[in-house]
C-alpha cells in the first residue's frame, strides 16, 4: 500500500511498512532519519517511509516515520500537503515534515488509539480520530477536541465523517450523529440513528 503526492517539481511517495515488525530499529527504509511517537521506546505498530524524488526518479531525500497506538494504513485522507508541508496521521500520531527535504517540523499525539485521517480546514487541521474528533493549528498545537460515549466510526466504516461549511458531522459506533462547530468544537446537535 502506499500513496503518491506531487510537489512542484518533486514526487512524494508515501509507502507502508508491511513487514508486521514491532521494533523501531527493525525499519526498511535505510533512513538517516526515522521519527517516532512520543514515548515509543522503540515498540510501534505502524511505520511509514516516505520519499521525495526529483523528475529523473532520483531519491533526494528519505525518512521513516514511527506510530504508536492502533494499526494505521495510507488512504486518500491520512495525509495533507500543503504551504511546503506533508502533514500525516500515523497511529495516534501526527506528523508534519517539510518539502523537499522531510525534516521534521512538529509531530502531536493526537488521539489515544489512532488517527483516521486529516483534514485542512482554513489554516488549521480537523483530525478524525478513533476516540476524539481534534482541531490542530499548524504548529501542531491542539486546539480542542470532542469526545464522545463510543469510538468515531461505525459498523460500515463509511461515510462517518464529513465537514461542510463550519460543521463537522461525524457519527460514533452507537450509530449516533453529531454536529460540531469547526471552530470551537462545540456540539451544536446529537441524533440518534
Amino acid at each position: 500500500m502506499g500513496q503518491q503526492l506531487s510537489y512542484k517539481t518533486f514526487i512524494i511517495k508515501i509507502l507502508e511498512d508491511t513487514r508486521n515488525s514491532f521494533s523501531l530499529s527493525d525499519s526498511t527504509s535505510n533512513s538517516s532519519d526515522c521519527y517516532s511517537s512520543e514515548n515509543s521506546d522503540g515498540f510501534v505498530l505502524t511505520k511509514y517511509l516516505l520519499q521525495t524524488t526529483n523528475i529523473s526518479e532520483k531519491i533526494v531525500k528519505q525518512v521513516c516515520i514511527a506510530g504508536t497506538g492502533a494499526i494505521t494504513r495510507i488512504h486518500e485522507r491520512s495525509c495533507v500537503l500543503s504551504n511546503d508541508q506533508v502533514t500525516i496521521c500515523c497511529g495516534n500520531t501526527v506528523f508534519s515534515l517539510t518539502l523537499p527535504d522531510l525534516k521534521l517540523r512538529w509531530k502531536t499525539k493526537a488521539d489515544d488509539a489512532s488517527c483516521f485521517g486529516i483534514f485542512q480546514y482554513k489554516n488549521d487541521y480537523i483530525l478524525h480520530g478513533e476516540l476524539a474528533i481534534s482541531k490542530l493549528d499548524n504548529t501542531g498545537n491542539i486546539l480542542w477536541q470532542f469526545l464522545s460515549d463510543d469510538i468515531f466510526t461505525t459498523t460500515s466504516g463509511k461515510d462517518n465523517f464529513k465537514i461542510e461549511d463550519n460543521y463537522i458531522h461525524v457519527t460514533n459506533w452507537n450509530n449516533i450523529l453529531f454536529k460540531l462547530n469547526a471552530e470551537t468544537g462545540q456540539q451544536l446537535e446529537s441524533i440518534s440513528g
